[in-house]
């Protein structure tokens, strides 16, 4: 069960940044629009 405790944090971590990331793609804002280069 301790384990858990520490394994929760990066998890959470990982999925809050793919969420940020899938939102960025999914709603175009001004920030994702500064954010994006053109290759």
């Amino acid at each position: 069960m301790v384990a858990v405790v520490f394994l929760m944090p990066p998890l959470l971590l990982c999925a809050v940044l793919a969420l940020g990331r899938y939102e960025e793609r999914m709603l175009p804002s001004s920030r994702a629009r500064h954010r994006a280069r053109p290759h």
